[in-house]
């Protein structure tokens, strides 16, 4: 199964998630961020768990928060794959006009 977002895709198969850079299935998780965000609000609450345990919120301006939706609630999985040299990056699920936006970021 492969779900397409404009000029990215996230590839799914046979249950695993493939790195963007190699195409390798050996992702690990480093921090999951939730942005709860009012619609038309200015500042987001911006929840960090890191793979350690370690939790903190923050509330910060929307725009210089990595939301990735501009309007509403979104969720960063900071990825590194085992398989390349790639930077850690990051899959994300950010709202806009009504949908779910699924994607990869830096």
């Amino acid at each position: 199964m492969k779900l397409s977002t404009e000029g990215q895709s996230v590839e799914r198969s046979g249950g695993v998630l493939r790195c963007p850079h190699c195409g390798g299935g050996l992702l690990r998780h480093l921090e999951v961020e939730v942005f709860t965000h009012a619609e038309g609000a200015a500042a987001v609450i911006k929840t960090t768990t890191a793979s350690d345990g370690q939790a903190r919120s923050t509330l910060i301006a929307n725009r210089a928060s990595g939301n990735p939706s501009p309007c509403g609630g979104g969720l960063r999985i900071k990825l590194t794959c085992d398989d390349c040299d790639a930077a850690p990056f990051f899959l994300t699920l950010g709202r806009h006009q009504g949908g779910i936006e699924l994607g990869w970021a830096d």
